[in-house]
């Protein structure tokens, strides 16, 4: 075969690779890029708490569009989550006058990266949760825990995502992660977009709702609210 006929025949196969591999980078650059414009529209939506003290002994730590909480235990505290991002946990731990030493205890609900950022802040705390990977101590769903005479029950909310779980403090206040959303006083699904299984949150809100002695029912996204009301 007539070498000068092989490669133009080359040059153009490496031509067209060239061209489909261009074609197929940027439509998924524009696929990612839409979803995180997506993404970040749905965080818009969200009304995280500002930091400080929102009920008795309870306190909030703004990370933009998520909080994580601290549960004061008598001079130590119970951490719900870690937050989303290192300098917001920092800063809001100074304006609360409150040291990462103090936290003895992290009650994670689930392992999204907007809710651990600032676990290795508190190295000296016992980290509770569903994955063995992150958590040192282990919960299970139906577990009920004492934490410096804090009494934490187990509910697991699968929904969300695999390892996610809700803790009913005392009986009284359920921390419920990113299980549900809040609105005017009412109880609604979470954002599709980063749920594992819309139905099974379903199940879950459900599931929720037959705690009849909660009176507070807290969010890391919405905020807070006494007694909503949940779907029928």
């Amino acid at each position: 075969m007539n070498k000068d006929m092989v490669f133009p025949i080359s040059m153009r196969r490496r031509k067209t690779v060239m061209i489909t591999v261009a074609i197929v980078v940027i439509v998924l650059a524009m696929v990612a890029g839409g979803f995180v414009v997506k993404m970040r529209r749905e965080q818009q939506q969200m009304s995280a708490l500002q930091t400080g003290e929102f009920l008795p002994g309870v306190y909030a730590i703004n990370c933009d569009f998520v909080n994580m909480f601290l549960i004061d235990s008598g001079g130590t505290y119970i951490a719900v989550d870690a937050g989303g991002s290192m300098d917001s946990v920092k800063n809001g731990l100074l304006e609360l006058g409150i040291s990462s030493d103090d936290v003895t205890a992290v009650l994670m609900t689930h392992t999204h990266g907007d809710h651990t950022a600032a676990l290795d802040l508190f190295d000296r705390a016992i980290v509770y949760g569903r994955k063995e990977s992150v958590a040192n101590r282990t919960v299970s769903d139906g577990e009920t825990i004492t934490i410096n005479g804090k009494t934490f029950q187990v509910i697991g909310t699968p929904g969300h995502a695999e390892d996610s779980v809700c803790y009913l403090f005392d009986g009284a206040y359920l921390f419920v992660g990113d299980n549900m959303s809040l609105a005017d006083g009412k109880v609604g699904m979470f954002n599709s977009i980063y749920n594992k299984s819309d139905e099974q949150q379903k199940a879950d809100i459900a599931i929720l709702s037959g705690y009849r002695e909660v009176r507070y029912i807290i969010t890391s996204h919405y905020g807070f609210a006494e007694k909503p009301d949940f779907p029928q």
